[in-house]
């Protein structure tokens, strides 16, 4: 499984928002391990920031565009997300 620094930020406050700090540490030490993190460079930012600028949607997010071009950059085809954005973007949700 791939994720990026950006998803995890995003999770982490997510999490803590809703859950509390001891479920951050279980996260991080118990989840973060088992993924892969690929921190995102300033051209895939770029990237990111120009499909954020070029779909001019409101309800999608820096962090979602992001994902879609590290997830085409590696080839992926499937998203374990919540939102339709992926499904949108030609990508499918595992069954």
């Amino acid at each position: 499984m791939l994720t990026t620094n950006y998803v995890l930020v995003e999770s982490c406050t997510l999490v803590q928002s809703r859950l509390g700090m001891d479920a951050v540490s279980t996260l991080l030490d118990d989840l973060l391990p088992l993924v892969s993190v690929e921190c995102i460079d300033a051209p895939t930012h770029a990237d990111s920031v120009t499909a954020l600028l070029s779909a001019r949607r409101r309800k999608l997010s820096l962090v979602d565009c992001s994902s879609f071009v590290v997830m085409r950059k590696h080839r992926c085809s499937a998203a374990f997300a919540f939102d339709r954005h992926f499904v949108e973007q030609g990508f499918q949700f595992p069954k």
